[in-house]
């Protein structure tokens, strides 16, 4: 089996072009995954005070107070909760798409050694082990299964 070369070379030139592009992703979720991780945090202190002012208006009474006590305990234990939902949800997001990055290097990492091999043996196809079969062909991951 031949392998054409003008495909090999566009398909090396596809890499050249996907992969910057997928690292540039992966920069991009990074980014969105710190700023989601922010916003939360932002959230929690605002809740945080929020339950605080809150708090210190309703001491007239002692009652009164150690119900709003309870209540910013509250508040405050669903926004660390909700923050903590909110990272994990950010931290698999990222996982998800590092691992598929990860994934479609592979795959190029795969077919750059197929072509080196294939060059180092002078650019012609040589016969297998058994003398009849030819190597494996360059295989290329498709965007379709990331």
């Amino acid at each position: 089996m031949i392998i054409d070369e003008g495909e090999y070379l566009r398909l090396v030139d596809q890499m050249r072009i996907s992969v910057p592009q997928e690292i540039k992703n992966a920069r991009q979720i990074e980014a969105e995954r710190e700023a989601r991780l922010g916003a939360a945090q932002e959230q929690v202190e605002a809740m945080i005070q929020a339950a605080g002012e809150k708090a210190d208006t309703l001491t007239a009474e002692h009652a009164v107070r150690l119900k709003a006590q309870a209540q910013a305990e509250e508040i405050i234990a669903s926004a660390i909760e909700e923050a903590s939902a909110i990272r994990s949800d950010a931290d698999a997001y990222a996982l998800e798409v590092l691992q598929r990055i990860a994934t479609q290097l592979e795959g190029f990492g795969r077919t750059v050694q197929n072509g080196i091999r294939h060059l180092q043996v002078g650019g012609r196809v040589e016969a297998g082990p058994d003398g009849l079969r030819p190597p494996e062909p360059v295989v290329v991951p498709s965007e379709a299964s990331g």
